[in-house]
């Protein structure tokens, strides 16, 4: 297994980066029963804090889309279905691990969110990996499932 500390000064307060998250959401109903949505973000840091001179660090820049179908027929349940695309560039700098932190995976991800009460809806997925292209030794699961709850005020 390959083990790196490139995130050791992330994890200190003080120390990091600023980042510049920009997204998109877009929501269109295509017929009685179904909606199509698009989602996309991007993530760059702009400004990075430095424990010492010559001990830099940069994130990569990142960057997610996902689009999807709403089955809304009935407002107790709501099934959907997902893709989703994550691109990340490799990190840089002295601490950085270049080689082994830029690539690419597509997931499909169905899920259902149920509305229990007037405000209360909970939610699950399971997302499952259906290409992937990464550079260099990184581990990332090849499925994965979750489970929440939202509350609206």
């Amino acid at each position: 297994m390959h083990k790196t500390i490139r995130h050791r000064y992330q994890l200190e307060p003080r120390y990091g980066s600023t980042d510049l998250i920009v997204g998109a959401y877009y929501y269109q109903p295509v017929s009685q029963n179904f909606d199509a949505f698009v989602n996309g973000q991007f993530q760059s840091a702009m400004v990075e804090n430095l424990r010492q001179a010559g001990a830099d660090f940069r994130p990569g820049n990142s960057a997610n889309l996902s689009v999807g179908l709403r089955y809304e027929a009935n407002p107790k349940w709501v099934p959907q279905v997902q893709i989703n695309v994550t691109r990340k560039s490799a990190d840089q700098g002295a601490l950085a691990d270049t080689t082994d932190t830029a690539g690419t995976v597509v997931y499909l991800s169905p899920g259902i969110t149920v509305n229990l009460v007037k405000s209360l809806s909970v939610y699950a997925f399971v997302q499952k990996s259906l290409y992937s292209s990464l550079s260099g030794y990184q581990l990332f699961p090849r499925w994965s499932g979750s489970v929440g709850a939202s509350y609206a005020f």
